[in-house]
């Protein structure tokens, strides 16, 4: 005997079903075979119910990636974005093994702990997102920070321009340097009063990071409106947020070139 297949993706299908059609009337419209669809349905969308149901999936190929399973492990290629949509769990776990940012595709964000918008899953970190009765997705997870032979170690410098004393970034300021061996390459992330700011959009604040064996150099962008435009640097009362990985047992000694360059163009 074949029994009938009905897989139901959502509770609200399975409900849906269960209230419109598989109901008493008294006029025997109710079936043995639509009862065990809607019993075998409901056995399969229970057993599918767990967010790692069916296994994480591992993504090596790069490329543009839509998520399917509930747990999503890239490594190899890195993407060359990520998107997603709704499922029955609202929720999504992506473990990024890669040694980059995997970025999400364009509109796609999530908030973290602090409030903070990211549009992109930090290289070796592990993602959980959930989403809000309000539709925006949240973090709902902490990314990994380890300390000891042969972990990573994250660092913040946290300074508002030209105002903590002692004065840890000057107004006018062009370039930044943490002087540390141990920097992992593609970790420093910079963020002014509260956006992340990414390399050399020429035209507006932007900035150029350039990683040595042996140090770190940030150079930041703020053209003016002038004809020639010059690099203004950066501007009294600016909230400077700089993060970075450093491998254990490395040290590191920040400071600034106050040096003032106004032939950038």
């Amino acid at each position: 005997m074949i029994y009938p297949n009905v897989t139901y993706q959502t509770l609200a299908a399975l409900l849906q079903d269960t209230n419109t059609i598989w109901i008493p009337n008294g006029v025997g419209d109710i079936t043995g075979i639509f009862g065990n669809a809607q019993i075998n349905g409901l056995a399969k969308f229970i057993q599918q119910s767990p967010l790692n149901w069916n296994g994480a999936k591992t993504i090596t190929t790069g490329g543009d990636i839509t998520l399917s399973n509930g747990v999503t492990v890239i490594s190899g290629i890195t993407p060359t974005s990520i998107t997603f949509g709704d499922n029955v769990y609202n929720e999504w776990i992506i473990i990024n093994l890669t040694g980059d940012d995997v970025n999400l595709a364009s509109g796609k964000v999530y908030y973290t702990s602090f409030g903070e918008q990211l549009n992109y899953i930090p290289a070796n970190q592990a993602l959980r997102i959930s989403k809000g009765i309000n539709s925006l997705w949240y973090q709902s997870n902490n990314f990994t920070s380890t300390s000891g032979s042969g972990n990573t170690v994250f660092n913040e410098i946290d300074a508002i321009v030209g105002v903590d004393s002692p004065i840890i970034i000057p107004a006018n300021a062009t370039t930044y340097t943490i002087n540390s061996a141990n920097i992992a390459t593609k970790s420093v992330k910079v963020y002014i009063d509260g956006t992340r700011i990414f390399p050399n959009i020429v035209g507006q604040l932007s900035v150029d990071i350039v990683y040595t064996p042996t140090f770190v150099t940030i150079t930041f962008f703020n053209y003016s409106i002038d004809n020639p435009t010059e690099n203004l640097g950066l501007q009294y009362g600016m909230k400077v947020i700089i993060d970075y990985a450093i491998s254990s047992g490395g040290s590191s000694v920040d400071t600034f070139d106050n040096t003032f360059d106004n032939t950038f163009s």
